[in-house]
């Protein structure tokens, strides 16, 4: 076989594998993007639910997020401090690699949350 032909088989081979390799991450990582989005909507309601108070653990959100799942809630975490430091809200629910690759819409949803902390902090 001539060497470019070589050359070109192997770049054929090569670029869906480098390709491949990018894009899982940001694939398995998609579940729990959207695991997060509806971890932020079921924290709105329960802070409208509870006068505003943050979920203490796993059990007040009915277990659906467990400490070391895929949706990262930051239990020890207090609506005062979330209503004084929006940006803390980032570390407070989050999907567990950190990143969203997939969902644009996070950070729209976590200034629906504040906002939604805030309400509640004035007493509606």
């Amino acid at each position: 076989m001539k060497w470019p032909l070589k050359l070109f088989l192997v770049a054929v081979l090569l670029v869906p594998a480098v390709i491949a390799a990018l894009l899982i991450p940001k694939f398995r990582n998609m579940k729990s993007e959207y695991g997060t989005v509806e971890a932020i909507r079921d924290l709105q309601e329960f802070v409208r639910r509870h006068d505003g108070r943050w979920p203490a653990s796993p059990a007040d959100l009915g277990g659906k997020y467990p400490v070391g799942g895929k949706v990262v809630i930051d239990y020890a975490m207090t609506s005062t401090r979330l209503v004084e430091d929006r940006a803390l809200l980032r570390e407070a629910v989050r999907p567990r690699s950190g990143k969203f690759y997939t969902y644009p819409h996070y950070q729209k949803r976590l200034d629906e949350l504040h906002d939604t902390l805030r309400e509640a902090a004035r007493g509606y």
